[in-house]
């Protein structure tokens, strides 16, 4: 897999087609998981919402969210709070109703798998079965085991941890003399070992009974024996010369997420009759403490997207300009308003002279602190340089060099940049790629912005610009806004558009009151007042 790719493997749920066991999600589109069969992935099931949840990929970094779902989305048995993104990493649980998916991340390597092919023969002389285990009360000299494991178990740091501490205690508890702690890759059909132990030689190859894992994959332990004769099974467990074995599912918000695998190979020892409720004991609480560290882990990651998103939000703040004021014949009010990923935008207004004054809105592709902080480096720089030109195509020059020299080749800039003249009431202005702009005559007319007639802010150092010009009146209102706007999403998918921003400027009475409807108006529209990125919207109206 290619790094930034996202695939849904099927662990538990229907699947009636077959067509659901590994879904690839493009990192471009990403992908609307629902009822509806206009979601990408289509999940036909009455728990389902018709737009249930999300995936976007922002960067290199994969979220979900769920979209105000009616029974929820859980990420490793965490109910996700709605409409904030949550980061997903590799191997996580994705359960949308009866659906649970393992989401594969980016490149990855092939799992240390070794298996012990036991479809179909006959053993002759020494048959083997498979019989379901409901779990006994523990007996009484096995507690202080128990009480050692959980100790071990709930005290674990991490996975690897928690692996070692249920291979060891179920050794040191049972006469097996094997044990591993296996990940469910494709129920039971493939696995990846996390830690493996032997009493006899320590490490080594590590095979195993793909037979009992795949029932086990039911959710129920599951054990082989050499109880009765000539039995139908596998040709491979008598070359092993597997006596016992037990494989116990550690579930995870009611999906299996690992297997407590233990064999005895070769050995006239007796595997004690209660090892089977010693070992289901041992899983329960490997998914008890397991469940806990994934709770933990997702409280981590929200913590520093959180921490991302504060830092990027304070650089915004930083540079900002006052939401509302007046300046050389003009008056203006502006709100930017954080999404649930920080974006770029940026918004200045700076005076050159005693009758001229440079407007400017822009937003950088991508989200998050590598976004701001070329937003921020990007307002300095034009500042500085529409003061030095006093003029929009030249400091755009001038901006563009200096971007493309140094930002990544991912990283690009939509901008507008104007410049008004009180005197003659001239809008000088350069739209490099950005397009997002009307002007609201004093007639109440509305006009929509012309094609850009530049290109995006930092692909090719040596482009340059051309300024146009537009004339314009007291009484008129220029309104810039970004794509957030625009690209916002209603509960059916639809997008706000640039048609419903121009519908809330026809009544409106001034600056600050077009920036407040339109916000209303999105919010409305969206259902909420958490937008998916930044948006932002500017008034500037011509008083005279």
């Amino acid at each position: 897999m290619a790094p930034g790719s996202l695939k849904l493997e099927l662990i538990e749920g229907p699947d009636p087609a077959g067509d659901m066991r590994a879904i690839a999600v493009d990192r471009r589109q990403g992908a609307v998981l629902g009822r509806s069969r206009e979601c990408q992935i289509c999940l036909p099931d009455p728990t389902v919402s018709r737009r249930h949840a999300d995936l976007t990929c922002r960067g290199q970094q994969w979220f979900v969210r769920d979209l105000k779902s009616r029974h929820g989305t859980y990420l490793n048995a965490v109910r996700l709070e709605p409409d904030f993104p949550q980061a997903m990493a590799d191997n996580d649980l994705l359960r949308v109703g009866p659906w649970t998916f393992r989401v594969l991340l980016g490149d990855r390597r092939e799992s240390l798998r070794t298996e012990a092919d036991d479809e179909g023969g006959t053993t002759r002389g020494r048959g083997s079965r498979i019989m379901r285990v409901s779990p006994q009360e523990l007996a009484a000299h096995r507690l202080h085991l128990i009480l050692d494991g959980a100790s071990r178990i709930t005290s674990a740091r991490d996975e690897a941890e928690l692996a070692q501490a249920a291979v060891d205690s179920a050794l040191a508890g049972t006469a097996f003399d094997r044990a591993a702690m296996l990940r469910d890759i494709n129920r039971g059909e493939s696995v990846e070992v996390l830690c493996h132990r032997s009493k006899k030689n320590g490490g080594g190859e590590f095979t195993f009974s793909r037979s009992l894992i795949r029932a086990a994959s039911e959710g129920q332990l599951s054990r082989l024996t050499s109880e009765r004769k000539d039995v139908p099974f596998g040709v491979s467990i008598e070359e092993l010369g597997i006596t016992d074995a037990l494989c116990a599912p550690v579930m995870l918000g009611g999906a299996v997420a690992a297997y407590l695998y233990l064999d005895a190979r070769d050995t006239t020892i007796p595997v004690q009759s209660d090892a089977a409720d010693f070992c289901q004991a041992i899983a329960r609480m490997c998914g008890m403490a397991l469940a806990n560290l994934k709770r933990i882990d997702l409280e981590r990651r929200q913590r520093g997207l959180e921490s991302q998103l504060s830092a990027a939000r304070e650089a915004q703040q930083m540079i900002v300009p006052a939401a509302s004021g007046e300046v050389l014949g003009i008056r203006y009010a502006m709100r930017m308003q954080p999404g649930s990923f920080v974006a770029g935008d940026l918004f200045d207004v700076v005076p050159l002279d005693d009758r001229r004054v440079a407007l400017t809105i822009g937003d950088v592709t991508g989200e998050g602190i590598g976004a701001a902080i070329l937003m921020a480096s990007t307002q300095s720089h034009l500042h500085a340089a529409l003061r030095k030109h006093a003029d929009p195509a030249a400091a755009l020059n001038e901006v563009n060099a200096y971007i493309a020299d140094r930002s990544p080749a991912n990283r690009f800039i939509s901008m507008w940049v104007g410049v008004f003249d009180r005197e003659t009431k001239r809008l000088t202005y350069v739209d490099a790629g950005h397009g997002h702009w009307m002007i609201r005559r004093a007639s109440r007319s509305v006009e929509h912005a012309p094609r850009p007639n530049g290109t995006l802010v930092g692909i090719d150092p040596g482009l340059t610009y051309d300024h146009r010009e537009i004339d314009l009146k007291p009484g008129d209102r220029l309104i810039l806004y970004s794509d957030g706007l625009l690209e916002q999403s209603n509960p059916d998918g639809d997008r706000f558009g640039r048609d419903r921003i121009a519908e809330q400027l026809y009544e409106s009475r001034s600056e600050g009151d077009d920036v407040a409807r339109i916000f209303a108006a999105v919010e409305r529209f969206a259902g909420t007042t958490t937008l998916a990125d930044d948006a932002t919207v500017a008034s500037i109206a011509v008083v005279g």
